[in-house]
C-alpha cells in the first residue's frame, strides 16, 4: 500500500522544517537562545551558516530537524530564485 502523503509515519525517515530568513549578524544570538530554549541542539550555528549558508538543528524532544537557510548570500539567493 502506498502512503497517502509523504508526511505519514513510518514512510518519512525524519520530520523536518525548512526556514528561509534574512539572518543579520546582530540577531543570531537571539535566534540561538530561542532554539536552545525550545529544545534544539545548536552547537555550531554561526559557523555552519557562515560556511554553508544553512544550519541544521535537531529537537531533542520532538525529533524534528530544523533547516535554517540564510536568505542573504549565494545559497539563499539561489533557493529564493
Amino acid at each position: 500500500m502506498l502512503p497517502t502523503t509523504w508526511f505519514d509515519e513510518p514512510y518519512r525517515a525524519t520530520r523536518d522544517v525548512d526556514v528561509y530568513a534574512e539572518l543579520a549578524p546582530h540577531v543570531l544570538d537571539a535566534v540561538q537562545t530561542q532554539l536552545e530554549r525550545h529544545g534544539f541542539d545548536v552547537p555550531a550555528m554561526r559557523e555552519e551558516l557562515e560556511h554553508f549558508g544553512v544550519f541544521r538543528a535537531r529537537s531533542r524532544s520532538a525529533h524534528v530537524f530544523l533547516d535554517l537557510f540564510d536568505s542573504v548570500g549565494p545559497l539563499g539567493q539561489a533557493i529564493l530564485d
